[in-house]
């Protein structure tokens, strides 16, 4: 399917966009960000995510995120939301040092978690992910060639409706990029037949 086939909306829209049937072409804005509560005590819900509705019981969604970031904290990835304080992502950001890190975060009943897997070399730009869905387990995938995919996260959310899915980007600090979305694919369930998990 065409990605303008998927009726999607957005969360936050930017000011600045694209939206053709192959990819989705963005520009941040500055102090736009996805998190609740844990350590910090804020709540942001102003990043930008576009986002299908989803009504199937069990899938696995396909997408390549392109993206270079300019300030700490720069992310663009994977986003599957339910509601303000149910939500997950799956990104490269921007570290220290120009670094990349690969990670996720998993909100649920408003408090978030952070969790970073490792570093990748600056040079890449974009990454593949793939997220399955079975009742209300998740697995997200992640690949640097689009062919051989490892794990990133498993989780739990108990939330039952109004599921969408989709990606998101977003600049917490004073800082603006570029982000390309696009190889959608949205397929039955994947999981245990393409994984060792």
């Amino acid at each position: 399917m065409k990605i303008t086939d998927y009726n999607g909306e957005w969360l936050n829209a930017p000011e600045v966009y694209d939206i053709s049937d192959e990819y989705i072409h963005l520009m941040t804005q500055p102090q736009t960000d996805f998190w609740q509560k844990t350590n910090y005590g804020y709540r942001r819900n102003t990043g930008h995510a576009y986002l299908l509705p989803i009504e199937k019981d069990d899938f696995t969604y396909d997408v390549r995120v392109s993206f270079k970031g300019k300030e700490l904290y720069d992310q663009a990835g994977l986003f599957l939301y339910f509601d303000e304080e149910n939500w997950a992502k799956a990104s490269l950001e921007t570290g220290l040092n120009d670094s990349l890190m690969l990670g996720s975060v998993v909100t649920c009943s408003g408090y978030s978690d952070w969790a970073l897997a490792f570093e990748l070399k600056p040079c890449i730009s974009e990454i593949y992910y793939r997220l399955h869905k079975k009742d209300h387990d998740y697995l997200i995938e992640y690949s640097i060639d689009g062919t051989q995919y490892s794990e990133l996260r498993m989780f739990h959310l108990p939330v039952d409706k109004g599921l969408k899915l989709g990606i998101y980007a977003c600049s917490p600090m004073d800082s603006s990029f570029e982000a390309i979305m696009d190889h959608w694919k949205l397929q039955p369930l994947k999981w245990n037949e393409d994984t060792h998990i």
